[in-house]
């Protein structure tokens, strides 16, 4: 059996261990092949197992789509509502704040 680290790797496998484990629970004889049934493999979708929707063109599938895409849309409205809310209160209390700079400029100019 052929093991899946190099020695160089065996050695930097180790040195890494040893920042973390003390070095009472790691024997310099580990060999490369031992090394490789302590580290676990990593896995990875070779396509896209994960998705959500199938590429079936079924009618359920693409009612489920259509639903799906009018409640994001019906999300996305409301926040556009609740951003344009937003935005008017601010536009209003910048109004608000000029005409008071303005009042006191005013007074300041009176003054002089």
């Amino acid at each position: 059996m052929r093991s899946v680290l190099s020695r160089s790797g065996a050695f930097r496998l180790i040195n890494d261990m040893k920042k973390i484990v003390p070095a009472a629970r790691i024997h310099r004889s580990l060999t490369s092949s031992q090394l490789a049934v302590l580290t676990r493999p990593r896995y990875f979708a070779s396509g896209p197992e994960g998705h959500i929707r199938d590429a079936t063109d079924s009618t359920f599938s693409k009612k489920e789509k259509a639903i799906e895409d009018q409640w994001i849309r019906a999300q996305d409205a409301e926040k556009v509502k609740h951003l344009r809310e937003e935005l008017a209160k601010q536009k209003k209390k910048l109004k608000e704040l000029e005409e008071d700079l303005d009042e006191l400029s005013d007074k300041k100019k009176e003054k002089d």
